[in-house]
């Protein structure tokens, strides 16, 4: 599981208006210099993530956002074309069913005024266990995944994890923290590494009541991190790990003060969203 950081489709974006933007944003930001435009920089830029109410900064706009996870999509689609499902695949009305019953409830519950079609999900008959999301709302999912957490509550985990690092804009912050030069989400520096487990510490805790809003009962999640396989040992593996323990992402999740507001919001929502 993971995010793509914008930079995995900046080189796409060099010639785009958005990306000329950005550039001159960030340009304007780092000189100390007042934006051409004061709305369109600083106005509503800095925002409170749903859940943990942390406040955050991003330096560019949602459509920017959205027009950088169709550059990446179309890059992923083209390297993938063979091993894409199609939509009238049986796994693939499945997945999209989780997933739309989970932006639904996202949508019921934050009072968002959601774009439904920048949402894709793409389901790669690949055997790696593997889940990612990219900035502005796309999302692949491995059939290896779906072997190995068969059961809609254990896909819904992984598709709210991801909905839940795009809804918090952790690829937009990442441009705030690491600027101009971001990391591609697979070879990240070691100093970087602390700040990306946090991002999927918060992903996680967003998941968990995301799923509840859906009718998905949030006791299972734990248990389904505790599955996850174990990728490795030793200081070498502990130092570079993107993510953290699944020991820790369970205990974490487990956590009675945790689980009490997310039952809270699966009770209340119970009676309208059939569990699975």
């Amino acid at each position: 599981m993971g995010f793509l950081f914008f930079s995995d489709c900046q080189h796409n974006l060099k010639s785009s208006q958005p990306y000329q933007r950005f550039k001159r944003t960030l340009a304007r930001v780092r000189s100390n210099k007042e934006p051409e435009n004061k709305g369109e920089v600083y106005a509503g830029n800095l925002e409170t993530i749903p859940y943990t109410k942390r406040k955050h900064f991003v330096l560019f706009t949602k459509s920017t956002e959205i027009q950088a996870g169709e550059f990446r999509i179309q890059e992923v689609r083209r390297k993938f074309k063979d091993d894409i499902l199609p939509p009238e695949h049986p796994e693939s009305i499945r997945v999209h069913s989780i997933g739309t019953k989970i932006l639904k409830a996202m949508q019921r519950e934050l009072k968002l005024e959601e774009d439904y079609n920048r949402w894709e999900i793409l389901i790669l008959d690949q055997p790696a266990v593997k889940a990612s999301s990219c900035i502005g709302g796309k999302i692949t999912i491995t059939t290896g995944m779906l072997d190995r957490h068969p059961t809609d509550t254990e896909i819904a985990t992984f598709l709210a994890h991801e909905i839940a690092h795009v809804v918090a804009r952790h690829a937009a912050e990442g441009i705030k923290l690491f600027g101009k030069k971001l990391p591609i989400y697979n070879k990240p520096s070691l100093i970087l590494l602390p700040v990306l487990r946090r991002l999927e510490i918060e992903a996680d805790y967003i998941s968990l009541h995301l799923m509840a809003a859906a009718g998905y009962d949030p006791r299972i999640v734990p248990q389904v991190y505790a599955k996850r396989t174990k990728t490795g040992s030793g200081l070498c593996h502990y130092l570079s790990r993107t993510h953290p323990s699944r020991k820790k992402r369970a205990r974490l999740l487990s956590r009675a003060r945790v689980m009490k507001e997310a039952m809270a919001i699966y009770q209340k929502n119970n009676g309208t969203q059939r569990q699975s």
